[in-house]
């Protein structure tokens, strides 16, 4: 059985270890996570680890922020422009056109 001599860095380790859990579960799913959340766990952090974190959380959300700009462009903007029948813009269309012209002359 081994005795903890410093419950304080016991606590701190485990509190990085959670920190370092919950980033790679939100690096799989990072839709689901929250930015508030996510910086709620670097209380406690020394620098060079807060550093690390805010850098992972930084990449979580450029790839959520690519996720949902790519399914922004693949619902509005379509690879091939919808194809429209002539039949039906036909009537707004005209193929001749009379300019009476006779009160454009003087006399």
């Amino acid at each position: 059985m081994s005795v903890i001599s410093n419950p304080s860095n016991l606590a701190s380790q485990q509190l990085e270890l959670d920190l370092w859990q919950i980033l790679a579960v939100a690096q799989n799913e990072p839709a689901t996570v929250g930015f508030i959340e996510l910086c709620g766990h670097l209380d406690g952090l020394n620098l060079v680890d807060g550093a690390r974190a805010v850098g992972e959380i930084a990449e979580i959300y450029r790839v959520r922020a690519e996720t949902i700009l790519t399914e922004i462009s693949t619902a509005y903007l379509p690879v091939k422009e919808p194809i429209v029948s002539d039949e039906l813009w036909a009537h707004l269309y005209r193929s001749t056109f009379v300019l009476r012209d006779e009160h454009l002359y003087l006399g």
